[in-house]
């Protein structure tokens, strides 16, 4: 590399710290940023880590890895501020752009290898969106999901089978225990897909495969075997699979996958801006790559073709469910912008365009949706409401929800559960008062006299209260009230 390009690289390397690290308590948390927060307190609260916890009732909806990982960063900072619990998913989507650099370098050029890493970080939906709201998981899922699948691809190349097997399946049980039934999907097909075209597909039926798999036995057996000492872990499970299916085509209908197989990739596309548009000056023949000649770019085809028709299919696939596909996308992109009548200076001084575009929307755009947007109000709300019950710990009570997930396919079911859980609320007021008072915001089924409770008007008005404080809560838009109940 000539001196100026490197120069490029370090400039973009440095205006990558300030957009990702400058603004991570501007805005409060949002989306399902609060609801992993709430998990992790009160496992580090009430000190057991094996059981999930919402409002400290059982919380079924998603293992409990990801909130071990935050738990663990409350506890070394001290702190359970909104930049801590951004900082471990900031930090593994840096650490996959550092690992897609670091392993592409070795089956590509040192070029490529770089702008891989710079567009995956840059992706407009990652930049502007992904690294901000990083308190959901799914960043750090991308990155174990990368880890799992560079173990399928080196050691494959090695064909050092029981490393390949055991700590690709090692890391399938990690990803299962952080988000549950696509860490099997993934491991699955992309494993199929990888040993059938290989025309090694007697590997799927050998002892080394086994061990793989009783390493993800093992693993995932253990925490379930000891969750089941503790609470439901069948219903625990059982609602896992039953989540995993609801957003899957299985429970969608026609119109709904139509209209999804029609706008699914345009809204992709429009995700991996502006790197998408590469392709479009690669329409030339004498311009395009031959992608099988590389082993490196020809498994990222294998992995994206056999694991991506599942999303196109599912209408309730979220943009954030397609993050661990970015990295291979970036990596396709870096190959062909090399291709292309551009420079290595030209694509670079572009990253560093977006790079300082993020800086500049850090201090402008979100400063403004905080201060202005209907919906990031409960920072303040909760302020208000924990000074008005004047430092008496509230709780939570309500209706709660009766859910019965099973597990069943074509029409047979084949085990069927109940789980009780709390009425649902905004996550951000458990975080924020919880936060405030350093202790859960309990759920009582039958409210105790004389206590501060948040619960929904409806609820409230059935019964003799005194309501001291009420607000519209802005995800289904009902009134709530604090009160004590005569």
């Amino acid at each position: 590399m000539e001196k100026s390009e490197r120069l490029q690289v370090l400039i973009a390397l440095f205006l990558l710290g300030i957009a990702c690290f400058s603004a991570m308590n501007v805005l409060e948390l949002r989306a399902e940023e609060p609801r992993r927060a709430v998990v992790a307190m009160e496992m580090l609260w009430r000190g057991k880590w094996l059981t999930p916890t919402i409002h400290e009732l059982p919380y079924y909806n998603k293992p409990p890895f990801f909130n071990w990982v935050l738990a663990t960063f409350f506890y070394l900072f001290g702190s359970m501020e909104e930049w801590v619990v951004r900082l471990p998913s900031l930090l593994a989507f840096l650490a996959t752009g550092a690992g897609l650099y670091g392993f592409s370098r070795r089956y590509l050029s040192l070029q490529t290898a770089i702008l891989a890493a710079f567009f995956f970080l840059t992706f407009s939906n990652l930049l502007f969106y992904g690294s901000v709201n990083t308190g959901e998981m799914d960043l750090m899922l991308t990155f174990f999901i990368f880890v799992q699948m560079l173990c399928l691809f080196h050691f494959h190349q090695k064909r050092q089978w029981v490393l390949m097997f055991v700590l690709s399946y090692l890391f399938t049980a990690l990803n299962f225990l952080m988000k549950g039934i696509p860490a099997i999907v993934f491991q699955g097909f992309t494993l199929i897909g990888l040993l059938i075209l290989s025309g090694e597909w007697k590997q799927l039926f050998n002892w080394k495969h086994g061990l793989g798999i009783l390493t993800f036995l093992g693993l995932v057996g253990t925490y379930f075997l000891a969750y089941q000492t503790q609470q439901n872990g069948l219903g625990y499970l059982t609602n896992l699979f039953q989540e995993s299916k609801q957003k899957s085509m299985v429970e969608s209908n026609g119109s709904a996958i139509a209209w999804h197989l029609l706008s699914f990739l345009p809204n992709t596309l429009s995700l991996l801006l502006p790197w998408s548009l590469i392709p479009l000056l690669l329409l030339r023949k004498a311009n395009r790559i031959n992608w099988l000649d590389n082993a490196w770019l020809r498994f990222t085809l294998i992995f994206v073709a056999c694991n991506i028709w599942i999303y196109w299919l599912s209408p309730n696939t979220f943009n954030r469910y397609l993050y661990p596909f970015f990295p291979f996308f970036a990596l396709w992109f870096a190959a062909a912008a090399l291709q292309t009548s551009f420079s290595f200076r030209f694509w670079m001084n572009t990253v560093i365009i977006l790079l300082a575009a993020r800086i500049i929307f850090n201090f402008t755009v979100l400063v403004y949706q905080q201060n202005n947007s209907n919906q990031l109000v409960y920072r303040d709300l909760s302020k208000e409401l924990v000074h008005t019950a004047q430092q008496e710990r509230i709780f939570f009570t309500g209706v709660p929800v009766v859910s019965l997930p099973a597990i069943a396919l074509f029409g047979t079911t084949f085990y069927q559960d109940t789980l009780f859980t709390p009425p649902t609320l905004p996550y951000q007021l458990p975080y924020y008062i919880g936060k405030a008072q350093q202790q859960p915001l309990t759920y009582h089924q039958e409210p105790v006299k004389g206590l501060f409770y948040l619960t929904y008007e409806d609820f409230a008005l059935r019964q003799s209260t005194e309501i001291y404080y009420t607000f519209q809560e802005k995800w289904t838009n009902r009134q709530m009230v604090l009160v004590k109940f005569k």
